[in-house]
């Protein structure tokens, strides 16, 4: 039936529209938690200079030196809230996010002098998100349209199209890892295809975004070093660090980048191992309050306790949270060396080709240290799992095994994507707009640490692939 060219184009079109149709309506909806964040981020951003939306306590101006951010590093400067309406909050994201929510606002003021709530202004803050979402399916259908022909490009497309995971993600909840997410893909795209320079631009625009892809920082340096071209390593770096004094350039000028710094690192001392992240600290967290609630009480009815986000004035000393936070960093930088050794001993040993399986390969070890991130280190959230599981529905028909397309790699990807789906849903079911209560009971157990399960065990599946492939390269080589 879609065997002609014209009819592989109307399948094309009709599932994009398609997807586009079960979006919109959920615009208007109420989102998670930082929905009227975000809403009023628009605000300020709207109202009040760029160099001016990161407030401190008192409003206090602190000067740009080493002992500022100094003080800054021990959460000496205090982060204040802005007040608007019923919603309170600080902005602890990089710039980018904060501007393109205010332009939103400056297109609601014209509508609404008074930025009154509404469901249009829930529907506004959330099309940036749904934009990112259609430009990287449009992306991904021309890249692989070019490499496999039309009837791929319409199967890869929609696979990230029409994910339950990016169809919910931004345009019900209200998240903007979306926006993060297309600049990263594209960095990772721009270096599969050797662009290395404006791959590099690609990445200064995601740390500008979400701090999340800072991550990636050394994975990019490596693939970079690999190249054994210096001028290259050069202009790359110079021209990231361009793109990103480019937007920071306002809070220097406006004796502000203190304000900045402050406000996003305040998501660092954030007091719990997991803000809802169903991965190895949220059981953690579980089995502390099996501990904390057993004493005294019957250790069945214990067990089916419904967990709850355990701040540390609550946790117990074993497992005290600066002692965990530091814990999990060590093993992240051990993971990272161990996932770009293999890297490096696979590809990186000798002079790279554009054209050659090196450049394929850094999709993966992207995605597996940005999913890292979110297993390995203490105070990831629900939605943290987008980062990675968006990059592989993205790019997995990259590389292709014993002249397959890597339909492991898009298992995973897959697998991963309803994970961070269901993790979503188990804390927050459809929204308080659609009254259907979020998923918790699993026969006895809690579904977030039957989930939590499935995650580790997904997470030990992707290293055990990573590390089956090297060990097979390496033997091939004697």
């Amino acid at each position: 039936m879609f065997q002609s060219r014209k009819n592989l184009i109307l399948l094309a079109i009709s599932l994009f529209l398609i997807g586009l149709l079960i979006r919109l309506p959920l615009l208007q909806l109420n989102g998670t938690d930082d929905h009227p964040v975000f809403k009023l981020w628009s605000y300020v951003a709207a109202t009040q200079p760029t160099s001016k939306i990161y407030r401190l306590l008192h409003d206090q101006s602190v000067p740009l030196s080493i002992q500022n951010i100094k003080g800054v590093l021990n959460f000496e400067v205090v982060p204040a809230m802005w007040k608007y309406n019923t919603w309170k909050s600080g902005i602890d994201y990089p710039p980018i996010i904060p501007i393109i929510l205010g332009g939103i606002g400056h297109l609601y003021f014209a509508v609404s002098a008074n930025f009154a709530d509404s469901n249009l202004l829930n529907a506004l803050v959330k099309i940036p998100s749904l934009l990112a979402d259609a430009a990287v399916t449009l992306l991904i259908f021309r890249l692989v349209e070019q490499r496999y022909g039309l009837r791929m490009a319409v199967l890869c497309s929609n696979i990230f199209w029409l994910n339950p995971m990016t169809i919910i993600t931004g345009p019900l909840f209200a998240y903007q890892d979306p926006l993060y997410a297309a600049p990263l893909i594209i960095s990772i795209l721009l270096f599969s295809y050797g662009h290395y320079v404006f791959g590099w631009m690609g990445f200064a625009i995601t740390i500008l975004t979400k701090p999340q892809g800072l991550v990636i920082g050394p994975a990019l340096l490596v693939f970079t070093l690999a190249r054994r071209d210096l001028a290259l390593l050069v202009k790359s770096l110079a021209i990231a660090a361009f793109v990103v004094l480019l937007f920071l350039l306002p809070f220097f000028l406006g004796g502000t980048f203190i304000n900045l710094f402050a406000n996003n690192l305040i998501n660092g001392n954030e007091p719990f191992i997991s803000g809802q992240n169903c991965n190895g600290w949220w059981i953690a967290t579980y089995l502390l309050e099996v501990m904390q609630r057993s004493d005294g009480t019957d250790l069945w009815t214990a067990l089916q306790l419904q967990p709850q986000i355990n701040w540390d004035d609550n946790a117990l000393k074993v497992i005290h949270l600066p002692r965990a936070r530091k814990l999990s960093i060590i093993f992240y930088f051990a993971y990272i060396s161990v996932v770009l050794g293999k890297w490096w001993w696979m590809h990186g040993r000798a002079k790279a080709d554009p054209q050659s399986s090196q450049a394929t390969s850094i999709h993966e070890a992207a995605a597996l240290i940005l999913y890292g991130q979110s297993m390995v280190l203490t105070q990831a959230h629900e939605n943290h799992g987008f980062g990675p599981a968006a990059l592989i529905l993205a790019t997995w028909w990259l590389e292709k095994k014993n002249g397959r397309e890597d339909r492991e790699l898009l298992t995973i990807g897959l697998v991963l994507s309803a994970i961070v789906a269901l993790n979503i849903f188990t804390f927050y079911g459809f929204g308080p707009d659609i009254q259907m209560p979020a998923a918790h009971n699993f026969f006895w157990l809690d579904f977030s640490i039957v989930l939590s399960i499935a995650n580790i065990l997904t997470f030990i599946w992707w290293i055990s692939r990573w590390l089956r492939t090297a060990k097979q390269a390496s033997i091939s080589t004697l």
